[in-house]
């Protein structure tokens, strides 16, 4: 896999599983997206032919964006592809159309012309989310923009796309809607759109409530002390910072102790008995998490484990 082109500002992890990965590097006319289908946050191009299908899948149910892109690619060119181009906004490259920057993935096996091709991709995105009032008081819910595109950018012409946006709730201020747009509980659809233009862009803004910690950690110092005895002792040390809305008011520790919201973590119980040995335990499989606002962080998550045992017989 080749370098991006150009870095972008927000952190960028991707991973691409192919059914075929192909090779040569045709003009981006020579590739057509027949299908696209986006559930996370933004989807890509190709680097020769077309895409028939992209699905998009976006996840804004945490402070972490999660972006699950599926894309059928043919090559309606001559000659054989190599490469596929991921286009992404916002954009710091000069010379492409829309400002778009590129991602380019080698393909391990040609795409020969005449052939397609299906990929899926996974990628995150941080700091994607902008708080907005920039200031809260205790009591107010926390509000965020997200910004994107209806229509996915591509270098490449693209037959059929559709993108799916998951909000952490239904409680959304307001979304930009450009049709065909559907709206329901959770999920935000867009599309499906058919025959859209190379480097097509439909910038959307979507304002919702987003509760959870944006918690950033700007200093991490690892400390590793080794026993001559063969012991081996590690402390970790973090600073952490809220990095979604600040607090404006006065903190209120009745208002904090008022405050709680509650949710379900798995935690996996430990199988040891009192004397050591492993019994069979029957727990709750789920434990309670309680999160609260706190004044540096605003809000902290407390972890309360609610494992009983309702019946423990030894094996």
């Amino acid at each position: 896999m080749e370098s991006p082109l150009l870095t972008i500002r927000s952190a960028l992890i991707f991973f691409v599983f192919a059914s075929l990965i192909f090779s040569s590097t045709p003009s981006p006319q020579e590739l057509q997206i027949v299908n696209a289908d986006r559930r996370g946050f933004e989807i890509g191009g190709l680097n020769c032919g077309t895409m028939r299908l992209v699905v998009d899948v976006i996840d804004l149910s945490s402070h972490i964006v999660r972006v699950f892109l599926t894309l059928k690619v043919e090559n309606t060119g001559t000659s054989p592809a190599s490469e596929v181009l991921l286009a992404f906004p916002p954009t710091q490259l000069p010379d492409a159309p829309n400002g778009a920057k590129f991602f380019s993935v080698s393909l391990l096996n040609q795409l020969n012309a005449g052939e397609t091709v299906t990929l899926e991709i996974l990628y995150t995105l941080t700091h994607s989310l902008e708080p907005f009032p920039e200031e809260i008081s205790q009591s107010e819910p926390q509000l965020v923009y997200f910004r994107d595109s209806a229509i996915i950018l591509s270098p490449y012409h693209i037959k059929e796309q559709t993108t799916f946006i998951k909000t952490p709730s239904t409680k959304v201020e307001s979304y930009t809607v450009v049709e065909p747009t559907n709206r329901a509980n959770t999920e935000l659809k867009y599309g499906q759109y058919n025959d859209r233009a190379p480097y097509s862009y439909s910038p959307i803004i979507i304002h919702f409530e987003n509760n959870h910690p944006f918690a950033v950690v700007e200093e991490l110092l690892r400390e590793v002390e080794i026993s001559h005895w063969g012991s081996i002792q590690i402390t970790e040390h973090y600073k952490l910072v809220h990095a979604g809305a600040r607090h404006k008011g006065v903190f209120s520790r009745l208002g904090w102790s008022e405050v709680g919201q509650e949710g379900q973590l798995r935690l996996d119980p430990g199988p040891q008995g009192d004397g050591g040995g492993v019994e069979r335990q029957h727990k709750k499989k789920q434990a309670q998490i309680r999160k609260k606002p706190e004044e540096a962080m605003k809000r902290m998550v407390v972890v309360e484990n609610r494992n009983r045992d309702e019946s423990t017989s030894p094996l």
